[in-house]
């Protein structure tokens, strides 16, 4: 089961979904708010974390950085029902391919590599 660290951008109420969900989680709303990147990266590699991000460069750095995995939300409507139901999906559909996969979600589809 992967285990998450969920960006400033994505917001601290995914990161408690997740938790909902049963996956160790990590938001850095609530423990390093405003910490610079290099950081956060630093936190997510030496605990083997995935990254919830919706920050395109923060992904770009991530994947640079050969992060556990990544997942991208690209959402043209950032309420947070959206983002909860992208992840869900993300989550039910693809369990098997979030660790070492770069993912990017829009509302209408989802796009995985390999990292």
């Amino acid at each position: 089961m992967p285990k998450f660290l969920v960006d400033e951008s994505t917001g601290v109420r995914v990161a408690e979904l997740l938790k909902e969900l049963g996956y160790d989680t990590y938001s850095v709303t609530k423990e390093i708010r405003g910490a610079p990147d290099q950081v956060i990266l630093n936190r997510a590699i030496r605990e083997g974390r995935v990254i919830v991000t919706n920050d395109k460069e923060f992904a770009s750095l991530a994947l640079s950085y050969r992060a556990a995995g990544i997942l991208l939300l690209r959402l043209t409507d950032e309420r947070t029902d959206v983002k909860f139901r992208v992840v869900r999906r993300v989550l039910n559909e693809y369990p098997n391919r979030i660790e070492g996969s770069m993912i990017v979600a829009t509302e209408r589809r989802i796009r995985i590599r390999p990292i």
